[in-house]
Formats: C-alpha cells, sequence, structure tokens
C-alpha cells in the first residue's frame, strides 16, 4: 500500500482476560509491505505477547513519542524496512526480547532519543539471522538503556552482530547513547560477523562490563575491527 497512515493516541492492550499478561501471539501494530508513510504517535501499547510496532518489508515507518510496555519486541525494524526511524518513545519491560531491534538487512533507519527500561535481554539490538546480506548504514544516536537487576545474564545494553560471514551487521553508526546499570554481559556487545560499525562518545556507567567484544575473541575488552571506538565510563 501507498496511503498514508497515521494512527494517533490510541492504547491498545493485549493481555487476554483474566492471564498474567504477555501472553498473547499477536503483534499489536504491522505495516507489512507498506510504502506510503505510516506514522504511530503517541500510542500506548500494553502486555504484548509478540511486536509491539512492527516494520517489516516497508518503508517510512515513523514511531513517534509511544510507550510500549511488557514486550517481546517493542518496535521491530524487520526484514528489509528502510528509511524508518524511532523517537522519542518509551519502552519498558520487555521480558524476551529487545526494546528496539533492526534486524534481516535493515537499512538507513533510526533509533533517537529513546527511553528504554527493565529490558531482560537487549535494550537496542541489530542482528542478521536468516536473510543473506548486511544490517547497515542505522544510526542509533541518543538513547538512555536502562538496566538494572531484571536483565538476564546474556543481556546488554546494545548489541550488534549476524549469524554468519553471509548474514552480518556492518557500518551502521552508535553515538551519544547513554547506558546506565547494564548488568547483563556488557553495556555495548560486539556479537560475531559484526564489523566496520562506528562507535563514539557512549557513556556507560556502573555496568557489570563496558564492553565486550567477540569479534576478536571471548572475555575481550579491545576494539578493533570496529571503527573510530570511544566510550566514555
Amino acid at each position: 500500500s501507498k496511503n498514508v497512515l497515521l494512527l494517533d493516541g490510541v492504547q491498545l492492550n493485549l493481555r487476554p482476560a483474566g492471564s498474567g499478561g504477555g501472553e498473547s501471539p499477536v503483534n499489536a501494530i504491522s505495516s507489512k509491505k507498506h510504502r506510503g508513510p505510516f506514522v504511530v504517535r503517541n500510542c500506548e501499547v500494553s502486555s504484548l505477547g509478540h511486536r509491539g510496532i512492527w516494520a517489516h518489508v516497508s518503508k517510512r515507518v515513523y514511531a513517534l513519542g509511544n510507550t510500549c510496555r511488557a514486550g517481546s519486541f517493542s518496535i521491530d525494524f524487520d526484514a528489509y524496512c528502510f528509511q524508518s526511524a524511532a523517537l522519542f518513545n518509551h519502552i519498558t519491560g520487555n521480558d524476551r526480547h529487545s526494546g528496539v531491534f533492526f534486524e534481516e538487512c535493515v537499512k538507513n533507519n533510526i533509533a533517537f532519543a529513546n527511553y528504554v527500561e527493565k529490558s531482560k535481554v537487549h535494550g537496542i539490538s541489530m542482528w542478521t539471522e536468516s536473510v543473506k546480506g548486511v544490517t547497515e548504514n542505522n544510526v542509533v544516536a541518543c538513547n538512555t538503556v536502562q538496566g538494572g537487576s531484571d536483565m538476564k545474564e546474556n543481556g546488554s545494553g546494545i548489541a550488534v552482530g549476524g549469524r554468519s560471514d553471509e548474514k552480518t551487521s556492518a557500518h551502521n553508526f552508535f553515538f551519544n547513547n547513554r547506558l546506565n546499570d547494564v548488568r547483563g554481559r556488557a553495556a555495548i556487545l560486539l556479537r560475531q560477523n559484526s564489523d566496520s560499525n562506528y562507535f563514539a562518545e557512549n557513556v556507560v556507567r556502573r555496568a557489570q562490563r563496558s564492553v565486550l567484544n567477540y569479534t576478536i575473541k571471548p572475555q575481550t575488552e579491545q576494539f578493533e575491527p570496529q571503527e573510530a571506538f570511544h566510550s566514555i565510563r
């Protein structure tokens, strides 16, 4: 579809009646194969069993100032999503996956000034699992990831990587993010099959580990082959 869509000020609660929440298998808001501007603004999405805002095979999807609670993926840029953005969203209580997720060869998308808290796995993640190619040219800037005791051991504030040398994440930009109290593996987790990503002026406070770079070998805090890596602790 090339129509313009605006979803403004809508409350969605996907908790099944009489349940404890988080049991619905459906996605709350989906832009699948949408090519016109798709704007989700000032909405509240609660008790997700799966995705909150799903930008899938789409262009120009904009998540602006929304609140997402208790999701699996709260905002997901998925499979050939281009030229889209998540700005000024409040994401809290993700219990199975990432607050903001870039995956499967998405390009030219932006996550800016989002607040992600109490995410049990990754606050913001990039990963290529099934699609051959590169997740690239995305920008993650000026976000806050607030961790805490709820995060699992395999969690992180920001993570980037890929499944194989044909499914990678590269040439992405991470700067001026603030990562507080992250108690998973690391505030910044560089996983396998990620290279030539740019990290600069990220602030890490009270993390169990500042940086863990699996692109060299486990249990190292060296920065190569990432580019211009600079983190303030």
